[in-house]
């Protein structure tokens, strides 16, 4: 259903290991998923991870509040279990409270009644782009159109429900 390439550029380019972000695709069910962690926050990486074996798996409807609320408490719990917190460093200890933060980005490709023809179903939370290229021409950006609508501080999936501790 469609081509997937991946670059990733890591913020330290002496430590690519360090990476805090993740991607997939399932090309036969026309899916692409990017996750990308904040790397000032603790235990990023495996909470984009969850977050895009989550939507391979089983993509949710942001909007469905209920069904995305479930979803999201679904890999809130496996990120829980899968953190060793037993041989924190004393610095770490404090991050774990507030937890991992990604944004996340996927994308769906249905067909149509037309052979060759798909329909696309695309979801962002945060600032992580999808661009849509036909023949070498770009044809729309989402969820970001111009590079002044990127912020500071994007909007985020947090592994802990903060609104919880407060």
């Amino acid at each position: 259903m469609f081509q997937w390439r991946t670059f990733v550029l890591a913020k330290d380019v002496e430590h690519p290991e360090q990476c805090q972000d993740a991607w997939g695709s399932d090309p036969s069910r026309g899916i692409a998923v990017v996750a990308d962690g904040v790397s000032s926050a603790i235990f990023s990486r495996p909470w984009a991870e969850i977050l895009v074996r989550a939507i391979l798996a089983d993509p949710p409807y942001p909007s469905d509040p209920a069904g995305f609320s479930q979803w999201l408490a679904a890999c809130r719990a496996q990120w829980d279990g899968a953190i060793d917190t037993d041989n924190l460093a004393w610095y770490q200890a404090p991050k774990l409270a507030d937890g991992a933060f990604s944004t996340l980005l996927w994308a769906q490709l249905f067909a149509t009644a037309q052979p060759g023809k798909y329909k696309a179903h695309s979801f962002a939370i945060g600032d992580s782009c999808l661009f849509h290229f036909r023949d070498g021409e770009l044809l729309r950006t989402f969820p970001i159109e111009d590079s002044t609508q990127f912020a500071a501080s994007p909007v985020v999936l947090g592994s802990r429900d903060l609104a919880e501790t407060i």
